[in-house]
């Protein structure tokens, strides 16, 4: 069950027009296509933004002990988007059939910058039962040709080792003592750390209290002078 909501969450970034999309038939066995890691959740004020994602949705999945038969799976509401985001699902009722393919094309030209908390409404629907789940994404808006869009290679910054056992530490350059703003979400967009450090020129390291932390996928986000960067990593146990 919980690998079908996480792969939902991830398809998150949509609105409520209906169009034919077209599913990915060359791959019938990832949950998703392109896989959570590959799915870009930063855009930039006033470039467009096109990508269509491929759901294989399982015939059947278990609560509990009970295998039971999937009817389908529908994204039931999405709020919280960046304005000028759209989405269209292959159907105009969002509902992938258990055991089929599904799509979602998510496209539009964000026209705001900012940090985005899209949540989901998505439900399973089984012959005896209905599955709700809520799920919450986000997504980083970034204004458009300056400095804060700035790649993490242009910065230098790096989680490493990547992928995390157990400390997680990161780097980056500074051309000039300032303050900076630390924050880690999980996939679900939850913070789980966030601090203020004072950086100095030069090369920056910073160790992130990750032993704790489940294994899966993160968003590293730091901000400084009101410039954000961004690093995905993960961390296997």
């Amino acid at each position: 069950m919980k690998r079908i909501f996480t792969l939902l969450t991830l398809i998150g970034l949509t609105g409520s027009a209906w169009a034919q999309c077209t599913p990915d038939a060359s791959n019938t066995t990832d949950l998703i296509t392109p896989s959570p890691q590959d799915l870009n959740t930063n855009l930039e004020v006033g470039i467009p933004y096109d990508e269509t994602i491929t759901l294989n949705v399982p015939a059947d999945t278990t609560i509990f002990i009970l295998t039971v038969d999937i009817d389908s799976v529908t994204i039931s509401n999405v709020n919280g988007l960046p304005s000028g985001i759209n989405y269209q699902c292959q159907n105009s009722n969002c509902s992938t059939p258990g055991g089929q393919q599904g799509c979602v094309s998510i496209f539009g030209t964000p026209d705001q910058a900012g940090t985005y908390n899209v949540i989901l409404d998505i439900t399973v629907h089984t012959a005896s039962t209905t599955l709700p789940q809520t799920e919450t994404i986000t997504v980083i808006v970034s204004e458009p040709n300056s400095v804060a869009n700035l790649t993490a290679e242009q910065v230098g910054l790096t989680v490493y080792p990547n992928p995390v056992k157990e400390s997680a530490n990161v780097r980056f350059n500074m051309s000039s003592e300032s303050e900076v703003s630390v924050r880690v979400f999980n996939v679900l967009g939850g913070v789980v750390y966030q601090s203020q450090e004072l950086g100095s020129v030069g090369v920056n390291s910073i160790e992130l209290p990750s032993q704790s932390w489940n294994a899966g996928y993160y968003l590293l986000n730091i901000e400084i002078d009101g410039k954000q960067f961004n690093q995905k990593f993960s961390i296997i146990r």
